[in-house]
């Protein structure tokens, strides 16, 4: 007996509440589109490179193109995930991400936020509620969180120190509270606990504003004397 394989394809409108289009091809579907280059593609033809590819159509608040949700799982220690990405390469030279969020209006202006990635935790275990979290793996050096003010520094080549970092930022940096290294509840704006500051460079020192407004940089001599000299306020 002969065996015969059959494909079909159908373009059609379904006329329900609203008008809906169905593309059905032998290796790809479309939703409200015709002849999808990706193998689903809803609003859109989709892309070749996209095995999924999603438009939403609403301008209302809490629009997205994807809405994934998980739950939860009943045996402790157990992981869900909302949205899973991965990247696995071998030894090339190419860039791969897990996760990529894009989020940039077509012309500067003065309205609204963008945020690449926004996290959101709370109400588990305290001190394990994180908004965002880096995790560095494998066996070569790295950061869990890399940083990069683009504005500041446009010819970086997005290669950092051969060592480990829990986070490492190029551009400035600011934090609103105190700031503790080595220390877990600072006190001052700088606390420093179990270890000393150093200032390389024997030009460099700290500076130091008087009461009347007046800067001064402390700095010291090759026999070990104090030595303050008068610099404009930073």
């Amino acid at each position: 007996m002969s065996k015969f394989i059959y494909t079909l394809t159908i373009c059609v409108l379904i006329t329900n509440i609203a008008l809906s289009q169905i593309d059905i091809q032998p290796d790809a579907i479309a939703i409200n589109d015709c002849n999808p280059l990706s193998e689903l593609a809803i609003n859109t033809t989709g892309d070749t490179r996209h095995a999924i590819h999603v438009v939403s159509t609403d301008d209302v608040q809490g629009s997205a193109a994807i809405h994934a949700k998980a739950f939860d799982v009943t045996s402790f220690g157990n992981t869900s995930y909302a949205i899973f990405g991965e990247a696995h390469f071998t030894d090339n030279a190419s860039f791969s991400y897990g996760l990529l969020g894009t989020s940039v209006r077509t012309i500067a202006s003065n309205n609204g936020r963008s945020f690449g990635v926004r996290g959101i935790a709370g109400n588990a275990t305290p001190g394990a509620n994180f908004g965002v979290f880096g995790d560095l793996t494998g066996v070569n050096e790295g950061a869990a969180i890399l940083g990069y003010d683009r504005l500041a520094e446009p010819n970086w080549g997005q290669t950092i120190p051969p060592r480990s970092y829990a986070g490492y930022f190029r551009g400035k940096g600011y934090f609103h509270d105190n700031v503790g290294i080595g220390e877990e509840d600072p006190q001052s704006s700088l606390h420093v606990n179990g270890g000393d500051v150093y200032v390389e460079g024997s030009v460099n020192g700290v500076i130091l504003e008087s009461s009347v407004g007046v800067c001064w940089r402390i700095t010291v001599d090759a026999s070990g004397n104090l030595i303050t000299t008068s610099v404009t306020c930073p």
